[in-house]
C-alpha cells in the first residue's frame, strides 16, 4: 500500500518569511533565476518577455497543491532537497508586495516572476494578490503553472488572472484534461523518452534544443501547450 506524503519530503527546508530583505538583492523572498540552472542566469532572450530579468519563487510542495495532482508520489520536488521553500503564511503576502514594489522601481522596463518553482496557488485570496500585484505594478510579468482544475474555485481564479491580463500572466494548466471551457494552455508530463503530447511541443529545455528558460521563452508567451518528459523520481512511502 502508497500512502500519499502529506508535504515536502525536506521539512527542514520550509522557511518563515524574513522579516527584512537580503542584503545582496533587497528581497525577502522572490530569487534571482541565475541559482536556478533550468531557469537559467541573465535576461530572457526570447518571446513576449524578451529582454526582462526573471526572478521566482518557492513554495513548499504538495502542502500548497490540489490533491489531485498526477504527479503527487513523483513530485519535481522529491529532487530539490537543498531548496528554500517560504511558507504560506500571513505574511508572505506583505513580503511579496515589498519585492514587487522593489523590482518596480529596480526595472520599470519589465521583470517577470516564476510561479512557482514548487508548490502552487494555495488559495483564492493568494491569487486575488496576485491579481492586485499586476494591477498596480505595470512592470511585473508572471509566468508559471498550475495542477488547480478550472473546475476549481482557485484554478478558476487563475484562468481569470490570465483572461484580465493577457500578454502579461501567463499560467499553464498542468496535466489538464481538454475540457474546451479551459482558455489556458497546457502543460503535460509525458514518459522521459515518450513523445510530445497531442497539440503540444516538447519542452525544448529538457530535450537539449536550449540551455534554460531565459533562452527559451516559450512557456511565456500564453498561447503554447508543452509536454515535460518525467525528471522526477518515484516516491513511494510504505506502511
Amino acid at each position: 500500500m502508497t500512502q500519499r506524503p502529506p508535504h515536502t519530503r525536506y521539512l527542514k527546508q520550509v522557511k518563515a518569511t524574513p522579516q527584512t530583505p537580503v542584503k545582496s538583492t533587497g528581497l525577502y523572498v522572490l530569487k534571482k533565476s541565475g541559482g536556478n540552472k533550468k531557469l537559467g542566469k541573465g535576461r530572457i532572450t526570447k518571446g513576449p518577455f524578451r529582454g526582462m530579468p526573471l526572478y521566482a519563487l518557492t513554495l513548499p510542495e504538495r502542502s500548497t497543491c490540489w490533491t489531485g495532482c498526477q504527479n503527487w508520489n513523483r513530485c519535481y520536488g522529491d529532487n530539490m532537497g537543498l531548496a528554500p521553500r517560504y511558507a504560506p503564511t500571513p505574511e508572505l503576502p506583505d513580503a511579496l508586495t515589498k519585492d514587487i514594489h522593489y523590482l518596480q522601481g529596480k526595472h520599470p522596463e519589465g521583470f517577470v516572476v516564476r510561479l512557482h518553482v514548487l508548490g502552487d496557488f494555495y488559495s483564492t485570496e493568494y491569487v486575488a494578490h496576485w491579481h492586485k500585484l499586476v494591477s498596480d505594478y505595470p512592470a511585473l510579468r508572471i509566468f508559471g503553472y498550475t495542477h488547480w482544475p478550472q473546475s476549481t474555485e482557485i484554478g478558476w481564479a487563475v484562468q481569470q488572472l490570465v483572461l484580465d491580463y493577457s500578454g502579461r500572466v501567463s499560467i499553464l494548466r498542468s496535466d489538464a484534461d481538454g475540457d474546451p471551457e479551459d482558455v489556458l494552455a497546457r502543460a503535460m508530463t509525458v514518459e522521459r523518452d515518450g513523445e510530445a503530447a497531442p497539440g503540444t511541443v516538447l519542452c525544448p529545455e529538457m530535450t537539449g534544443k536550449t540551455a534554460s528558460c531565459v533562452t527559451c521563452g516559450l512557456c511565456m508567451n500564453g498561447r503554447t501547450s508543452v509536454s515535460f518528459p518525467d525528471h522526477s523520481r518515484q516516491l513511494a512511502v510504505s506502511v
